[in-house]
């Protein structure tokens, strides 16, 4: 069979059973934009429909020949396509299944910025602007003393002041949510300022993304609407495609970015077949790799950046010691050719999934984070409180690249983005437990109070209670 009948193939089984999901979640009201099982299902369909077929319009399938050549043909891509729909299944009848509501986090809803609030703030901002600026922009030539080997960075620049950029982001949306004209102000300009400077980092495409995708999660919880402006889309997919066109390069200059800008309409589809969203075929390799020369990972990465991560390479080397133990057994066997052919390729987070352990890590995980991303629709919400909104949004506007990268990935960067979150809610006011139970403002909530008290006075009586 050819690498084109079979990327039809599987493109036509995966795209019916998206087409199944799509329905239920219609049906049940979660099919629009501030919805984790939306993002799931527009990520499943973006890299395991869209980019076989986007490569099939452009007659560019080499990567998808090389790596069934190597992994095992027809075999290989019945398997991982059978292991793809038992992921999206698994995912979506957990996720539909988990019920959620408006998370608090005992928080007041309505709560002013206080003092303590506003030196959180310019804390978490002070840290990530010269982040940003420097190692990230390279606006003071920064970038010269980053070094990153394997993905450890092994120069002057420390994993903290090369991340540090992201603890801007909750803080920036938390100050355009808040009642505060100050604040706001404050809030569009740091989201503004992280846009631009973002698009000035040559490996910071994602950052733009997830930026303007903030935006948009903005535009349509303040406007209590499904989806953003029509607009605000199309914003959306031009900057996509204007990035992916200029590749892992900067804008030397401005008639530079207007050429590429004119060469964005005929690459929209040729954007769909690029090498950034093959996910599938990185998996097909890898998962050979896996099944027959490495063996699996069995959740070892996730516990050691879990465990470790937060501290700074720079004073413990060693940190990694779980991580450089699995490799050092692997790397032998899988060969010097098969790791330059992976190197820098993501095979999505289904695919890290069955690197941990095959399908039965894929069903597992895969219920796990259809639980989690359910739980996770609660923060989105017009009723939570301002702080759990802008977290929900900050990390919502990352599930795009989520689905496309490594779990312990997810997990660090879901970290990092926490951190300032963590800091605003320790010095935000709280409610009492009881009153968080059952938050006065949710919708409903004082009737049914109201029926519950109705009802319940006939029994009070009887047991001897003073009738009100």
């Amino acid at each position: 069979m050819s690498t084109q009948l079979i990327l039809l193939v599987h493109s036509g089984i995966v795209a019916s059973l998206l087409l199944f999901w799509l329905l239920q979640l219609w049906r049940r009201g979660l099919f629009r934009w501030t919805t984790t099982g939306f993002w799931a299902w527009a990520a499943c369909l973006l890299y395991f429909v869209l980019n076989p077929i986007g490569s099939l319009l452009a007659n560019d399938v080499l990567r998808y020949d090389v790596a069934l050549s190597i992994a095992g043909g027809e075999r290989r891509a019945a398997w991982i396509g059978l292991v793809t729909c038992v992921g999206i299944s698994t995912f979506f009848l957990i996720y539909l299944r988990t019920r959620t509501r408006p998370l608090t986090w005992r928080l007041e809803r309505s709560a002013q910025l206080t003092p303590f609030i506003w030196f959180t703030i310019l804390l978490a901002i002070s840290l990530a602007l010269p982040s940003l600026a420097v190692y990230r922009a390279g606006l003071f030539g920064g970038t010269e003393d980053v070094v990153i080997d394997l993905g450890r960075f092994s120069g002057d620049v420390t994993g903290y002041q090369y991340s540090a950029h992201m603890l801007l982001l909750v803080p920036a949306v938390f100050l355009v949510l808040s009642k505060s004209i100050p604040g706001r102000v404050l809030g569009w300009l740091s989201l503004a300022l992280y846009v631009v400077l973002s698009v000035l980092d040559p490996w910071g495409r994602y950052l733009v993304v997830s930026a303007l995708l903030a935006v948009t999660f903005i535009d349509v919880v303040g406007r209590r609407k499904n989806w953003p402006r029509v607009l605000m889309i199309v914003a959306v997919i031009f900057v996509v495609t204007l990035l992916r066109v200029r590749g892992h390069a900067s804008f030397e200059s401005r008639s530079a970015f207007l050429d590429l800008a004119a060469q964005v309409p005929e690459n929209i589809v040729a954007n769909l077949g690029s090498g950034d969203s093959a996910m599938l075929a990185t998996w097909y390799l890898e998962s050979f790799t896996k099944d027959t020369l490495g063996g699996y990972d069995y959740g070892i990465p996730i516990v050691n950046y879990s465990l470790t991560g937060l501290l700074p390479s720079k004073y413990f080397p060693w940190k990694y010691f779980l991580i450089d133990s699995l490799k050092s057994r692997q790397d032998a066997r899988i060969g010097l050719e098969i790791h330059a052919l992976l190197y820098g390729g993501k095979s999505s987070l289904l695919g890290s999934f069955y690197a941990e352990g095959g399908l039965l890590a894929v069903f597992l995980l895969s219920a796990i984070t259809g639980f989690l991303m359910r739980k996770m629709d609660g923060m989105v919400s017009a009723e939570a409180p301002p702080l759990v909104l802008a977290t929900g949004i900050v990390w919502m506007s990352l599930l795009w690249m989520i689905w496309g990268s490594a779990d312990y990935w997810a997990i660090t960067n879901l970290g990092i983005i926490a951190l300032p979150a963590i800091g605003l809610w320790l010095v935000s006011p709280k409610v009492s437990r009881k009153q968080s139970v059952e938050p006065a403002n949710q919708p409903g909530s004082r009737q049914l109070r109201a029926r519950r008290s109705t009802a319940a006075r006939p029994f009070m009586s009887l047991r001897g209670d003073p009738p009100k």
